[in-house]
């Protein structure tokens, strides 16, 4: 029979057998924890391992040209318009088209007269250029000239009248949704108030872009 010391020695032993693979499988859990974290990353923020998916954007300057960059999602040449005075939902806006895969270029409008100006080519800034798709993401409340006169414009102009605008607004009136699809517009959208609820329907909006033919305009 095992002395009282070899017993106690034994027991040692078989402590510091398990500490070790204690040890280890814990070491294997923090290396898999780690692996895992960086796998969702890439899975759902791919921005951050490709930075060519990331959005180009471009507020108009007098001397600025137009420059087509490549993407990942829909047409390459497709430039996203977007004419939205409030810097946070825009940034919400070209955070999640990215996101969604969407890496066209994207042009910035402050204002309904800033918009028109480019549309028409008049003024002194930036302006369209001809032959070249694009769809524009319009707001109702803007400064100068409000969302639905820019809608009524442009829907009015025969070459013009081509492009896809996307009403997205905090507007839920009623009657001003009939009076934009009225007017030509392809797509009534309400910002939700609820920040995951905003993600969420751009990035579905990001897949929808990802998969429409949208015409040049000459």
């Amino acid at each position: 029979m095992p002395t009282t010391a070899v017993r106690g020695r034994l027991r040692e032993c078989c402590l510091l057998s398990l500490a070790a693979e204690w040890k280890s499988g814990l070491a294997t859990l923090l290396r898999f924890h780690s692996f895992f974290k960086y796998f969702l990353m890439f899975l759902f923020d791919t921005s951050l391992f490709y930075g060519r998916m990331r959005a180009l954007v471009v507020t108009p300057t007098p001397t600025m040209d137009l420059v087509l960059v490549r993407g990942s999602g829909m047409n390459d040449n497709v430039v996203i318009l977007i004419a939205e005075d409030d810097h946070g939902h825009f940034s919400l806006i070209t955070k999640n088209l990215t996101r969604a895969g969407i890496g066209n270029q994207v042009i910035q409008f402050h204002d309904g007269q800033e918009t028109l100006d480019f549309l028409f080519q008049e003024g002194r800034g930036l302006k369209r250029v001809e032959n070249v798709p694009y769809i524009l993401l319009l707001d109702i409340r803007m400064p100068k000239v409000d969302g639905i006169a820019v809608l009524k414009r442009v829907k009015g102009d025969a070459s013009l009248s081509r492009m896809p605008i996307v009403i997205l607004t905090t507007t839920d009136d009623p009657e001003e949704v009939d009076l934009c699809h009225s007017l030509g517009c392809s797509m009534y959208i309400v910002k939700p108030v609820e920040y995951d609820d905003f993600t969420h329907l751009i990035r579905k909006m990001g897949a929808f872009f990802s998969i429409v033919k949208i015409p040049a305009i000459a």
